[in-house]
């Protein structure tokens, strides 16, 4: 189990480092890649709420997607205590910075149809290396909910290590494919 542990930190920061290096540039051309597909997806145009992510340093932004959201549906953004809750959002001007410097929704809670999730790595059969604290794992453990994890290519890896308690994503969308998991 801690050679597993590890492994997975060992690999967070190697895979933090490769995409952190990324030109501005190229990381907002490659999201917007990412988010047009996501648009398009017919699990995302059947969601009702959406979950979605502000976006922090080089994770895939999710601008686009948030403001298509805001205007065409229920637009719900993670907000982190012990746990991650999902909170409504009407404007993104009202978010605040909560734990971790992550703006934060001041809503009511809410339970989104479909989740896009970021992550540093994923594997082909949709398991995820975040940032460690277990967040979006114990929220797809408890709740029944279409979960789409939103990656540069690179990030996705044939294998990953993982856990009795890791959740898979149930599609991976990134600049070049779409990997349907379930």
């Amino acid at each position: 189990m801690e050679l597993i542990s590890d492994y997975k930190d060992a690999l967070r920061k190697a895979m933090r480092d490769a995409r952190d290096i990324l030109a501005r540039d190229m990381l907002e051309y490659l999201s917007n890649i990412i988010q047009y597909r996501v648009l398009t997806l017919d699990k995302f145009k059947e969601a009702e709420i959406v979950g979605g992510y502000y976006p922090i340093g080089s994770e895939v932004q999710t601008f686009k997607i948030l403001d298509f959201v805001l205007k065409n549906k229920i637009l719900a953004l993670p907000k982190v205590d012990k746990e991650i809750k999902f909170a409504k959002v009407v404007n993104l001007k009202e978010l605040v910075k909560g734990r971790y410097n992550i703006m934060e929704p001041r809503g009511e809670i809410i339970k989104p149809d479909l989740v896009l999730i970021p992550a540093i790595a994923f594997d082909e059969k949709g398991y995820r290396i975040g940032y460690g604290k277990g967040y979006y794992d114990k929220y797809l453990s408890k709740n029944d909910c279409y979960s789409i994890g939103l990656a540069y290519d690179f990030q996705v890896l044939k294998e990953i290590p993982y856990e009795d308690h890791d959740i898979r994503v149930d599609m991976i969308v990134t600049d070049k494919r779409i990997i349907s998991v379930t």
